[in-house]
């Protein structure tokens, strides 16, 4: 299996140099794209940036050129984000599970999946709740689901409202905002 190259250079950002991008391909339908920079004053300043993108539901591996500490900075704020929505769930969990474990206490699991599908866009058909719900007893399930994707409809489902876990999740959402507009290059 031998991998035919081509190479292409593109201006880079600085304006005065280039970058170095190799597309590569073998036989097996198998290819790849690796990015050089050739500036130095760019390789100083600048860092490849992958990042995922869907067109047409597929998902495409896309390249761009970012300064290195506004990346830097992009990555400590989603680090930030991760250590929030942990922390959010932590305390959600430690202060309300045993309250939604009571709430479904003498409900059956299709009691159960009435109440989530009714607080819940797309959840689960029944049949694969069921199969998901199978090797589980009610309260290791709602365990499983009592995290950051499900937060907001459990706490509507056993009626609480927390201001602190509010407050964390609205920074979470700031600081995974700034860091998008980073790395999009608004």
């Amino acid at each position: 299996m031998s991998w035919e190259s081509v190479n292409k250079k593109i201006s880079c950002p600085c304006g005065k140099g280039t970058y170095t991008e190799t597309r590569s391909d073998n036989d097996w339908g198998q290819f790849r794209t690796d990015w050089t920079m050739d500036c130095v004053s760019c390789s100083n300043r600048y860092s490849l940036y992958a990042f995922t993108y869907y067109r047409h539901a597929m998902p495409c591996e896309g390249y761009r050129w970012i300064d290195k500490y506004k990346l830097e900075h992009a990555i400590s704020l989603q680090n930030k984000v991760k250590s929030i929505q942990k922390n959010v769930i932590s305390l959600a969990y430690e202060r309300y599970i045993d309250v939604l474990f009571k709430y479904f206490e003498s409900s059956n699991k299709k009691e159960i999946w009435d109440v989530l599908n009714s607080k819940i866009d797309s959840f689960k058909s029944l049949s694969s709740f069921y199969q998901s719900t199978s090797k589980w007893s009610k309260v290791e399930y709602l365990g499983t689901i009592f995290c950051d994707d499900y937060l907001d409809a459990m706490f509507n489902i056993i009626q609480v409202s927390d201001n602190e876990i509010e407050d964390l999740r609205k920074k979470a959402i700031e600081f995974s905002q700034e860091a998008k507009e980073i790395l999009n290059g608004n």
